[in-house]
């Protein structure tokens, strides 16, 4: 099945596509964003509400793909395009292992990573040093995406919580994830889950050139609410 099929809705998302381009060449050539790193110790164990509709879990097959990105049935928004091009992003680099949260007829609804160390390489070369190496004790959940028609459905704190428990058989001890500090609906799923603040990364473009920062959090503060207002305070001397 292929990616791309024309269709009205798919000519006017493939002009906006053209957009995002600008506006991409626009945010490389002047733009500060802040990422709150979150950390989660596998070990502590979390009780979650279940999703609202029956899922079940497995790798990402390629059938998946098309009705993931799925640019011809509607027009998408500019944050909606942006996600499915990442998405193809992603699953290009190679970076291993792609889930994705099925419904009861075997249809995806939820896409996310989880990475190990193995995938360190390739990282690196995709991120180009805007995530860090991971160690042999760490795991990276990474590029959650939630179809919009099955978001507010309690789906990503589920799925994270099944990451959790496949990290921790695993042997990992640590779950990490990289989280804008404007996608405050992740963040909220994040701490859920009992992600908890733990670095600050703050990426400087200029002229099309990117210098990566990152900022540890203080240990001692164990009261989430208060490292999430560090962190806030923190963030706020960098814009």
């Amino acid at each position: 099945m292929s990616i791309f099929r024309f269709t009205p809705s798919a000519a006017v998302n493939a002009c906006k596509i053209a957009l995002l381009v600008l506006l991409e060449v626009k945010r490389r050539f002047y733009s500060n964003t802040i990422y709150y790193i979150l950390r989660r110790n596998l070990s502590v164990r979390v009780q979650v509400p279940l999703p609202r509709i029956s899922l079940s879990l497995r790798e990402l097959r390629a059938d998946d793909i098309p009705a993931l990105i799925n640019i011809h049935e509607r027009i998408l928004t500019i944050p909606e395009l942006w996600e499915r091009v990442r998405i193809l992003n992603m699953i290009n680099s190679g970076i291993q292992t792609p889930y994705v949260a099925v419904t009861v007829k075997d249809e995806p609804c939820h896409l996310a990573w989880l990475i190990d160390s193995r995938s360190n390489e390739k990282i690196q070369s995709f991120f180009k040093g805007a995530v860090k190496p991971l160690s042999t004790h760490e795991l990276l959940f990474e590029f959650v995406f939630t179809l919009e028609k099955y978001r507010g459905l309690g789906i990503q704190v589920w799925r994270s919580l099944k990451f959790a428990e496949k990290g921790a058989a695993m042997g990992a001890k640590w779950a990490l994830g990289y989280i804008k500090k404007t996608n405050e609906t992740s963040l909220k799923n994040a701490q859920k889950n009992e992600f908890k603040p733990y670095m600050i990364r703050f990426d400087r473009w200029r002229l099309f050139c990117r210098k990566t920062e990152y900022r540890l959090l203080e240990q001692d503060q164990t009261d989430p609410c208060v490292k999430v207002r560090v962190a806030k305070k923190v963030a706020s001397a960098f814009n």
